[in-house]
């Protein structure tokens, strides 16, 4: 059983850095690591933190041009050849035994979707990507002890869908299930979700449009427990700046591809004052778009 990694990145190398310091730690090693490293500004580039690693099994990757967040995760899947696919944004970093115990798991039971939770990191140092100084010591303690709950997807997408629970009352399990980058999806889903829809992930948010394609889509799931992943304690990444800042979401829209037309829909479609939490109301349209695109 082969599993595909994919670290879509731009401007993070120490992040990159430390995130392949875990991988060296798995035992399960039938796994790549696809690398897609979206830089425009050179000495920001994490090539170098590629090429030093242990591992043996990293695939380097640079879109041929520089293109967006969303561009650029779908320009990753291109290079995956594993079983199972696996999304990391560069904050995050897998725990050491996830990749064995998960083999484990889909050898017996096929499943399409496979999720888990997170828990928060702090690193000893780490440089400051967000203009916010230096991260300070810290740690994160996950039980060794694993097991898994099979849930249906169907179910989970309504439970996103309407609402049941609002995000600010979702427990960390609820809010991961069904995302790519708190786990992976199997390779038949995510052909059909291809087959239907184009691509893996559409404008505007990437892990909540393929969120809902996955979950409309697969036949089977199931979470796995403690935590798969640790993931540095900052809300300053794209979406935390973007539901604080308007400027920087309006940055954000710009980047993708047709950013003009993203940004005139969005005001077109919402009622919301520009002041408030642009974001916000993008993502729920791009939700919606996905839904449109599955119905």
């Amino acid at each position: 059983m082969k599993f595909s990694l994919i670290y879509p990145t731009k401007h993070r190398p120490k992040f990159i850095e430390m995130a392949l310091k875990f991988l060296e730690r798995e035992p399960y090693k039938n796994f790549e690591v696809i690398v897609s490293d979206n830089y425009t500004d050179n000495s920001l580039s994490c090539e170098a933190y590629c090429r030093s690693s242990s591992l043996e099994n990293i695939k380097y990757v640079k879109p041929p041009t520089a293109v967006g967040m969303v561009d650029n995760w779908n320009y990753a899947l291109q290079h995956a050849t594993g079983d199972y696919i696996f999304y990391f944004t560069d904050k995050m970093f897998l725990l050491p035994g996830v990749l064995s115990y998960v083999a484990a798991i889909v050898k017996e039971k096929q499943v399409e979707i496979v999720s888990w939770a997170d828990s928060k990191y702090t690193p000893l140092r780490m440089p400051d990507y967000f203009g916010k100084g230096v991260y300070t010591e810290g740690w994160s303690a996950v039980s060794s002890d694993k097991y898994f709950i099979e849930y249906d997807a169907k179910e989970e997408l309504k439970k996103k869908a309407f609402g049941a629970v609002s995000r600010s009352e979702q427990s960390t399990s609820h809010y991961a299930r069904g995302k790519i980058c708190f786990g992976g999806y199997k390779r038949d889903l995510i052909e059909r979700i291809l087959n239907r829809a184009g691509h893996l992930f559409h404008d505007i948010s990437p892990d909540y449009t393929s969120m809902i394609l996955g979950l409309s889509l697969a036949n089977s799931a199931l979470e796995i427990r403690p935590p798969g992943i640790v993931h540095i304690n900052t809300d300053l990444s794209n979406g935390g700046q973007g539901a604080i800042r308007d400027e920087q979401a309006l940055a954000y829209l710009m980047s993708l591809k047709g950013g003009g037309a993203h940004l005139q829909i969005c005001l077109f479609r919402s009622s919301i004052p520009l002041r408030t939490t642009v974001l916000r109301t993008t993502i729920f349209h791009s939700v919606v778009s996905s839904i449109l695109i599955v119905s």
